[in-house]
C-alpha cells in the first residue's frame, strides 16, 4: 500500500501497485483513522509497533510494514539484460530511444523520488531493446525500466 499525498495531505491510497482509491478526507489522532472515499467513511483503531502498523477494522486485523525510502540506497541493478528500481517514483526523463546503442555509463533515464533526482546509467555497453515507462509515469518498487541488449 502506498499513500500518495497532496499539499500535506493523503489524497490517495494505491493498493498492490493496481488499485487506486482517491481519498476525500483523511485524519488520525492518538489511536483512531478515519477516512472517507467515494462518499463512503471509513473507522478504523491502528498501533504504531517501531516499523509495524496494526489496524482493526469492523473485527479485522491487518499488519502492514513501514517502508521508508529516503532510508535506502537507491541504485539501478541489471537483471536479466534489464535495469530495475528498488523505489517507487515518477519518470523525469528518458535520454534513448528503442534501438540507440549505449556506453557502460550513458545516461538512460532520470527517476524524481522523494523529491531527488536519481539518474540511470547503463551497467554496459549495449543496444536498447525495451522501454516500459515514459517520462511522467509513475515507477512502481521493484519495477523494471527498461532492456538491453549486451554488446
Amino acid at each position: 500500500m502506498e499513500i500518495q499525498f497532496a499539499r500535506g495531505t493523503p489524497a490517495s491510497v494505491t493498493l498492490d501497485t493496481h488499485m487506486r482509491i482517491s481519498l476525500e478526507d483523511a485524519s488520525w489522532a492518538e489511536d483512531v483513522v478515519v477516512a472517507r472515499t467515494e462518499g463512503e467513511r471509513l473507522h478504523a483503531r491502528y498501533l504504531l509497533d517501531d516499523s509495524r502498523v496494526h489496524l482493526w477494522t469492523a473485527g479485522e486485523h491487518y499488519e502492514f510494514l513501514l517502508e521508508d525510502p529516503r532510508t535506502r540506497e537507491f541504485s539501478a541493478t541489471a537483471t536479466r539484460a534489464g535495469l530495475t528500481t528498488p523505489l517507487p517514483g515518477v519518470v523525469a526523463a528518458v535520454a534513448v530511444e528503442v534501438g540507440q546503442q549505449v556506453a557502460a555509463g550513458d545516461v538512460l533515464m532520470v527517476i524524481e523520488a522523494m523529491k531527488m533526482e536519481h539518474t540511470i546509467t547503463a551497467p554496459y555497453a549495449g543496444t536498447v531493446r525495451v522501454i516500459h515507462f515514459a517520462r511522467g509515469d509513475r515507477v512502481p518498487e521493484q519495477s523494471e525500466l527498461l532492456e538491453l541488449t549486451p554488446r
